[in-house]
């Protein structure tokens, strides 16, 4: 088995045709990483960071 994590897990990607989709799809995967890592680290550092990248 290869993975190499290339490609949408969508079933219909439309991500790959529409500019806007594919913009939207990676300001929420942006948010979603930016909400774990408050939530899975809380060292002061990392709340520092996460707040000063957060859009």
């Amino acid at each position: 088995m290869f993975i190499n994590d290339m490609g949408s897990g969508a079933f219909i990607p439309l991500e790959y045709y529409w500019n806007r989709a594919a913009q939207a799809k990676i300001k929420r995967r942006w948010e979603r990483f930016i909400k774990f890592i408050k939530r899975n680290y809380l060292l002061p550092q990392a709340q520092k960071l996460a707040k000063e990248i957060d859009f």
